[in-house]
């Protein structure tokens, strides 16, 4: 795993950095990319980016994972 950064994310007026790294998934023959959003007991988070993605298309993962991380935060503090 390649740490790349963080990306900072201000949801519901709190400032979220969150970590995103790139994997290089072995032996993985399915056409549709690994990688998510993984949540630690704690509730941090941190982004796995598929290491095979073209540039255009880790951006296009990276967004969607920020997004469900805003979803994510948001019900979470909504309960």
């Amino acid at each position: 795993m390649n740490y790349v950064g963080s990306v900072n994310m201000m949801v519901n007026g709190k400032m979220l950095t969150i970590p995103v790294a790139k994997v290089m998934y072995q032996n993985i023959d399915e056409p549709r990319p690994a990688g998510g959003i993984v949540e630690d007991s704690d509730g941090t988070m941190q982004i796995i980016l598929d290491a095979r993605l073209t540039e255009e298309a880790s951006n296009r993962s990276l967004e969607a994972a920020m997004e469900e991380i805003s979803r994510r935060f948001v019900t979470r503090t909504l309960n």
